[in-house]
């Protein structure tokens, strides 16, 4: 399965950013030792940064090409879905979003919520 994790966050730090790269890490190392031809790939939907120091090179990078006030726009107010604007999502089959933020896309969407303390 070709799976793209959906980010804002960088791969330094704790919390978030700290589960996000173990997440990454542990699913590249499978892939190499499973000899299946899944792909993994990074995508900041709404930032035009550069490749994250430290991400494995098994994993992709992928971003919008255009400016991202312009891309959530896109995304959010009008609905375009993510793997329209994003080169290389189109074979994506699942996007996992570690923000949770609503994407508009047509593929599977998987969000992981790591803590709704603060809603209290």
């Amino acid at each position: 399965m070709n799976v793209a994790f959906a980010s804002s966050y960088c791969l330094s730090g704790t919390g978030i950013a700290r589960y996000q790269r173990e997440l990454i890490d542990t699913y590249t190392a499978w892939l190499g030792r499973s000899g299946v031809s899944d792909q993994l790939a990074l995508v900041t939907p709404f930032n035009r940064s550069h490749r994250p120091a430290g991400l494995p090179s098994a994993c992709a990078f992928r971003r919008s090409p255009m400016p991202g006030k312009l891309q959530r726009a896109l995304n959010l107010g009008l609905g375009y879905p993510l793997e329209r604007s994003v080169p290389g999502l189109q074979t994506s089959e699942l996007i996992h979003s570690l923000d949770p933020q609503a994407l508009a896309t047509r593929r599977p969407w998987l969000v992981t919520i790591h803590d709704v303390a603060w809603r209290r």
